[in-house]
């Protein structure tokens, strides 16, 4: 349970009386009252979510008595994923909801490209060839130990798992709906289980090749659990 997170989240939320849009944000499954003796909610939501990044790269060019720093662009980013999101909420008393989501990875595909003017005649290529992998272990890949290769595949898909558990506890102290002269407030508590197998993205690298990842195919996806951030791959698995 080393990567287990919990996240306090004491939100208040004023919201006006008549917009329905805002009432979802305050909805809490509820059970107890005099009309409403029970409240079970059940949904599904599908996240779609589209990433492009530009990653460059410190460099020193060697001109001069010491050399000069130079920040180089160096590739073109993009991931796209889509999961499905089923949640369950159940009223536990009046205002007081016990909620539990568990996302299901559909896909997750990172690719990327050199970026333009990138090349022997232009900006530096300080990628290909790499000596050392992003743990700062001695490269035995005759190509390099490019975190990012760029010859060849530079698609890694990952997916078709179910991601990690979340848990939450959400109360309104205030509610409109029992006093229409106050806000609505709600405080919540959320914790993450960490259910998903660990995705690390310097494992099971060719070391005969051009240390490609493993899951450059289709019908080989990667797991979807993140990466402990204490691990030095993790700043470079969250782009990839």
């Amino acid at each position: 349970m080393g990567r287990l997170t919990a996240v306090c989240l004491a939100t208040i939320l004023l919201c006006p009386a008549a917009p329905a849009a805002a009432a979802e944000l305050t909805r809490v499954a509820s059970s107890g009252e005099k009309d409403n003796p029970f409240d079970l909610d059940l949904s599904v939501r599908w996240e779609r979510t589209q990433r492009r990044a530009a990653i460059h790269r410190e460099a020193v060019d060697g001109s001069g008595p010491i050399g000069r720093s130079q920040d180089l662009p160096q590739l073109r980013f993009e991931e796209i994923s889509n999961v499905l999101v089923p949640r369950v909420a159940v009223g536990l008393w009046e205002d007081l909801e016990l909620s539990a989501e568990l996302p299901y990875h559909l896909s997750q595909e990172a690719s990327w490209r050199l970026a333009s003017g990138v090349g022997p005649l232009g900006i530096p290529d300080t990628i290909a060839g790499e000596a050392y992998d992003p743990d700062g272990a001695a490269c035995a890949a005759p190509a390099g130990c490019a975190a990012f290769p760029t010859a060849g595949t530079q698609t890694v898909y990952r997916g078709g798992a179910a991601g990690d558990l979340k848990v939450g506890l959400t109360w309104a102290p205030f509610a409109e709906k029992r006093d229409d002269t106050k806000p609505t407030w709600v405080v919540g508590l959320e914790v993450t289980f960490p259910t998903a197998k660990l995705y690390d993205p310097a494992a099971g690298r060719s070391a005969s090749g051009d240390w490609s990842s493993p899951y450059i195919f289709k019908t080989s996806t990667g797991p979807v659990g993140p990466w402990p951030a204490a691990s030095s791959s993790a700043a470079w698995s969250q782009l990839e």
